[in-house]
């Protein structure tokens, strides 16, 4: 699928630091700034995502839930997979 372009046209703000970034990091060209700032982004979703997930699952305790294997009287490893043994 052919990507489609797209344009963007920096505010004095978003020069200033995309200039700030490049001093520091000064093999990075605009567009890598612009690409790991879009990462950063997608990973502090995912962050605040893992939190509301922790959050929600505080109370969630592993060891009520049924295991899904067990031995047999062999010692042979049996799976109860969606309830299924």
């Amino acid at each position: 699928m052919p990507q489609a372009p797209i344009s963007f046209r920096p505010t004095l703000d978003d020069k200033q630091i995309i200039d700030a970034v490049r001093a520091i990091h000064q093999d990075m060209t605009p567009t890598d700034v612009l690409r790991q700032g879009l990462r950063l982004l997608v990973r502090e979703n995912w962050r605040a995502q893992a939190r509301l997930d922790a959050v929600r699952l505080q109370d969630e305790n592993l060891a009520d839930e049924p295991d899904d294997w067990s031995y047999d009287a062999n010692g042979a490893i049996r799976l109860h997979l969606g309830g299924i043994s």
